[in-house]
């Protein structure tokens, strides 16, 4: 399925700190407006967009920016989207037995 983004998405990345926030994964966007999405992994599985945006992500804008509220809401719409097609793609490559077994 073919999703919106209002920012493109060469600029969202899947990111993660083991050392510091174990079990958890980020969505960094690196185009402006920049941002920082922090969020338990296994939590995001089952969230809806709301439960994702309102309880279960720590957000960080980054650079000294803080977006107005119709697009930190479409910012972070960009990033569920983003985790939905990194998830599925994650999923198609595993099927497929064509994923990296050092990761």
């Amino acid at each position: 399925m073919e999703r919106y983004y209002k920012y493109p998405r060469s600029s969202y990345y899947i990111t993660e700190n083991i050392l510091d926030w174990d079990g958890q994964t980020a969505i960094t966007k690196l185009s402006p407006p920049m941002v920082f999405v922090r969020f338990d992994y296994g939590d995001s599985f089952f969230a809806s967009f709301e439960e994702f945006r309102d309880a279960i992500t720590v957000v960080e804008w980054l650079g000294g920016e803080t977006p107005d509220k119709a697009d930190q809401e479409a910012i972070l719409m960009d990033c569920w989207n983003f985790l939905a097609e990194h998830e599925q793609e994650e999923e198609d490559r595993h099927e497929r037995g064509d994923y990296d077994d050092d990761f």
